[in-house]
């Protein structure tokens, strides 16, 4: 059980700082320093790839060359990070969201780079017909939700491994939510630090990245090729023009947005308002009283269940056989689906309200409020049909 990671290699680094149990002599007493090595085979290291990997795949892969009005870049991480995180040492799982929440941003720099060099063609004719404007490119935009707590979904307890002693699945629970919270609160002032990058417009010339040196140090090309014949790059003007009037790798780059959704503090609410309304309660936010047509019957038990089978010998003693899957009658009234994901329902409920949280929260002349515009009229003036979505 298990599933993608930011950083398979920091895991692994991870892995290997887990040992059997010492004791640290010191002036005043003992230490004992407790055995995690168990860890590492209880939660093996996943066999999925991980962000770089991914990233790597599709950087390197074909794709479509349909000219493109804004791009929405839509990323969930993080949630079977902590997972094997729950595991180890609070410390050592400290120290690896610290290294891995950094290195999520450094491949969605990879991504906004390499986009741009994609555009780069595309963009010339753009450029020549608006430099007098200076006209600005589409904002790079990525969506991003702070991470639920994987110890609330049933799995969490149903498919954990029960650890040794004096190890105990509850400390494992803690962890995973306070973990959690650290995660959400790294995240936030990553992201602070990346929206608060200086534009290109604001960058001297000395300043500006070149897509090549950056190339170089992703190892796509040799550290030569990254500078000209003389071993000096080309002298740029503003918004990455050569003298000759020519658009090179340095061509300003877009600004950087962020949209968001509070979709773990959807998901908490229905659990809590269901809480409540078991237990015939309800708060000052309205949790317990809430319409039921909102809410879910099912909190903690998934539609879809593993049960242990049971067979009746000759002998007519019971012994146990494979188990077997219990699909409910009714998903809809099921807030999860699996162990670890929601139901058909809560995606779509989810889905809706993402969406017009984006929407919120995009520009006024962004396309994609342009796009929703044009179709809200069109459902008022009862035209029917699918409206479609911007080119992503």
């Amino acid at each position: 059980m298990g599933g993608a990671v930011i950083s398979n290699d920091f895991l692994d680094a991870a892995y290997r700082r887990v040992r059997p149990s010492t004791v640290s002599s010191t002036k005043d007493d003992n230490t004992i320093e407790l055995d995690y090595s168990w860890a590492t085979e209880q939660y093996p290291k996943p066999h999925q790839h991980d962000l770089a990997a991914q990233v790597n795949a599709f950087l390197s892969s074909s794709r479509s060359q349909r000219a493109t009005i804004e791009s929405l870049w839509v990323f969930n991480v993080g949630y079977w990070d902590i997972w094997y995180l729950a595991a180890l040492p609070r410390r050592q799982a400290i120290d690896l969201i610290d290294s891995s929440i950094p290195d999520f941003f450094f491949q969605i720099e990879r991504l906004y780079r390499a986009m741009q060099d994609q555009d780069t063609t595309a963009s010339r004719d753009y450029y020549l017909g608006h430099r007098a404007s200076r006209a600005t490119r589409p904002p790079f935009r990525i969506f991003l939700t702070r991470l639920f707590d994987i110890s609330l979904t049933p799995g969490f307890a149903s498919a954990r491994p029960s650890p040794p002693k004096p190890h105990s699945s509850s400390s494992q629970l803690r962890n995973a939510a306070f973990l959690t919270r650290y995660w959400n609160s790294v995240l936030d002032v990553t992201v602070n630090d990346w929206l608060a990058t200086s534009g290109p417009e604001n960058w001297p010339t000395t300043d500006r990245i070149d897509i090549k040196v950056i190339e170089a140090l992703a190892g796509k090309r040799p550290l030569e090729d990254a500078r000209g014949p003389s071993g000096e790059k080309k002298e740029q003007g503003y918004l990455g023009w050569d003298n000759e009037g020519g658009l090179n790798d340095g061509i300003s780059l877009p600004r950087r947005r962020l949209a968001s959704y509070g979709m773990p503090g959807y998901l908490r609410g229905l659990m809590v308002d269901r809480q409540l309304r078991n237990a015939e309660l309800y708060d000052h936010n309205g949790l317990g009283a809430r319409p039921l047509e909102d809410g879910f019957v099912e909190i903690s038990i998934p539609c879809v269940l593993k049960v242990a089978g049971e067979a009746v010998t000759k002998e007519g003693e019971i012994v146990g056989t494979d188990e077997k899957i219990v699909v409910c009658q009714d998903p809809d009234n099921y807030l999860f689906y699996t162990e670890f994901t929601v139901s058909p329902r809560a995606i779509h409920e989810i889905g809706i309200r993402a969406a017009r949280s984006f929407l919120d929260q995009v520009e006024d002349s962004s396309a994609w409020r342009t796009e929703a515009m044009r179709r809200k009229n069109n459902e008022r003036e009862g035209h029917g049909g699918e409206a479609t979505l911007p080119p992503a």
